[in-house]
């Protein structure tokens, strides 16, 4: 004869069992040093030898060094400079991460800039759903949307892209025509919107934007330029016909065409005959985010992550300072 099943009451502090075996599961899922060969993927947007990106990933390799060897930091380049982003792209590039990567999630995702950071997060959110997202270089615009997003955190690079425009103009006040050269990469059109909002209320500033020229176009314009007028260079890495330039090529053009001083807004491109700026550092980018990872895989920190700015160093040349007459005592005390 059958017995009849009768469910069996459970114990009253089954509950805290419960929860307690939930822990010791999501406990698998952090970040840790205990794990041999624990991988940290980091997708660069860009390709190996540019300097902005390596000097980001330098970053993160020194600080993630006092976890050596346990680390394997595993990089990959995007190249979204070389090649345009799409659905399609990002499709096949997701496909290749996840044949190289295998079963096994990595432990974090780093992304450097904002091509990266959108793989990143694609990847994660389709694939790793518990893995945490660290990036740099990333557009400060998007702040409020990622405070949204679960287990995302980094450091923004243009918090100083409208202070750096503030302080050319208060040392060049006789400026009446005020350009800006950038392309229509999504870092530049990001930066452009920002610089809108100072541009807007100053009476009186004829503002020309030059993108969507070959790099000649933009010479032969820079040329016919005066001293009462500025020029606000932007990151400029692939003009109308699809040349593409490194920050320092696309500085040394402007600089050797323009009769107008020219400003820019990242240490890669200070070069010679450039003005100055606030200037936002690659190096000290990664090294904010590698301070990040380092914290996280080490239990430092816990959830929400910070999202904070790295800000610009204000950096001139001294001989464009006496060549557009601009008195030292003009500038900022820790320029």
């Amino acid at each position: 004869m059958n017995t009849p099943f009768r469910p069996r009451r459970l114990p009253k502090h089954s509950g805290a069992v419960a929860w307690c075996w939930l822990w010791a599961l999501a406990l698998l899922w952090t970040p840790s040093l205990h794990a041999e060969g624990t991988r940290v993927l980091l997708i660069a947007s860009y390709h190996q030898g540019m300097a902005w990106s390596d000097a980001q990933i330098e970053g993160v390799r020194q600080e993630l060094a006092p976890l050596q060897p346990t680390i394997d930091l595993q990089v990959e380049y995007l190249d979204t400079k070389r090649t345009a982003p799409s659905e399609r792209y990002y499709q096949q590039f997701e496909s290749l991460l996840l044949a190289k990567m295998g079963a096994l999630p990595p432990a974090l995702i780093l992304a450097a800039d904002d091509d990266g950071l959108d793989m990143a997060l694609r990847l994660r959110d389709k694939h790793f759903p518990r893995v945490a997202v660290l990036f740099s270089g990333v557009a400060i615009s998007r702040r409020a949307a990622l405070a949204q997003m679960n287990n995302v955190g980094g450091v923004f690079d243009d918090l100083d892209v409208a202070d750096s425009l503030a302080l050319v103009l208060k040392l060049r006040p006789q400026t009446r025509r005020l350009v800006v050269i950038h392309d229509q990469s999504r870092t530049s059109l990001a930066q452009v919107e920002t610089l809108r909002e100072v541009i807007r209320p100053l009476a009186g500033l004829q503002v020309e934007f030059l993108t969507g020229l070959n790099a000649e176009a933009i010479q032969a314009k820079l040329g016919l330029l005066t001293a009462n007028d500025l020029v606000f260079a932007l990151p400029f890495n692939k003009d109308a016909r699809g040349t593409h330039f490194s920050h320092e090529e696309a500085a040394d053009l402007w600089a050797h065409a323009s009769n107008a001083p020219v400003a820019v807004t990242r240490d890669v491109a200070m070069r010679p005959g450039i003005l100055g700026g606030y200037l936002v550092s690659g190096l000290e980018q990664g090294q904010a985010t590698g301070r990040l990872a380092q914290q996280l895989m080490t239990g430092s920190i816990t959830v929400p992550l910070p999202m904070s700015s790295v800000p610009g160093k204000a950096t001139f040349d001294f001989q464009q300072m006496e060549r557009w007459g601009i008195p030292l005592d003009l500038l900022p005390a820790n320029a």
